[in-house]
C-alpha cells in the first residue's frame, strides 16, 4: 500500500496557489473575459472587445474587425489601417466595425435582446457605438482604458440614462496582457508608434521575449 500524499504529487501547492489568488469580482472577471475576446480582433491598428452582461450572464461578444466575409484587416482588408494615416484621422474610410457594433449586431442577428443589459468594454465607445448602445436599450457601459470619450458622448449616454464608468483600479490577467505580441510581426518601431497607451507594456514584454 502507497503512503503517498497529495502533496508530493504537488496537488497542495496548487490548492495554496489557487487559495492564494483572490476570486474576482463581477466586474473584473466580465473585463477579464472581454481581454481574452480582445485577442479574436484582427485589426492592424488597435485590438478591442465588448462582452454584453445580462444578470450575470454573458449573452453576446464582439471584437472589432472588418465585416463578416470581408477579408481580415490585418491581412490587408481595410486600406485605411494599411495605410500610415495618424491615429483618428481617416475614419470615414475604415471599414472596420467596432467591438460595441459587432457585440450588439452578433446579439441581433442571434435573435437575443440586448435591453436592461451592461456591456463591457476594454476601450472607451465612441460616438457612433454610444448611439447604438442606446439604441440597443442596454444600461450600463463599463470600459477599462479610456480612449476619447467626448462630452457629446457623455451627453448622449447621460440624458438616455445610459451610467457609464471607467473600471479604475483593474488590471489585466498576465497571459492577456501579453497575448499581443505572439502574433504580432510589427517591428518595435512600428509597435511603438501604432500600439497607443500600449507601447510602455508592449515594449518591456518585448524584451522578455526577446522580439
Amino acid at each position: 500500500m502507497s503512503d503517498c500524499t497529495c502533496h508530493d504529487h504537488g496537488e497542495a501547492p496548487a490548492a495554496a496557489a489557487a487559495a492564494a489568488a483572490p476570486r474576482p469580482d463581477w466586474d473584473t472577471y466580465f473585463m477579464d473575459i472581454a481581454h481574452v475576446v480582445k485577442t479574436r480582433s484582427n485589426c492592424s491598428r488597435r485590438n478591442v472587445a465588448a462582452v454584453i452582461v445580462k444578470d450575470r450572464r454573458i449573452i453576446s461578444t464582439g471584437y472589432n474587425g472588418t465585416p463578416r466575409g470581408v477579408r481580415n484587416c490585418n491581412e490587408g482588408g481595410c486600406p485605411r489601417c494599411a495605410s500610415n494615416a495618424p491615429s483618428g484621422t481617416g475614419l470615414g474610410e475604415c471599414i472596420c466595425s467596432h467591438a460595441e457594433e459587432n457585440s450588439i449586431t452578433q446579439a441581433a442577428y442571434h435573435g437575443i435582446s440586448t435591453k436592461g443589459a451592461t456591456i463591457y468594454v476594454t476601450l472607451s465607445p465612441c460616438l457612433m457605438c454610444s448611439k447604438m448602445i442606446v439604441n440597443a436599450g442596454i444600461r450600463e457601459v463599463v470600459y477599462d482604458e479610456e480612449y476619447s470619450v467626448t462630452e457629446q458622448t457623455r451627453a448622449i449616454l447621460r440624458e438616455a440614462g445610459v451610467v457609464l464608468r471607467r473600471l479604475d483600479g483593474y488590471r489585466r490577467p498576465r497571459l492577456v496582457r501579453w497575448a499581443c505580441l505572439l502574433p504580432c510581426k510589427r517591428s518595435r518601431p512600428a509597435r511603438s508608434a501604432r500600439c497607443g497607451s500600449q507601447r510602455a507594456l508592449c515594449d518591456r514584454a518585448a524584451r522578455a521575449l526577446g522580439r
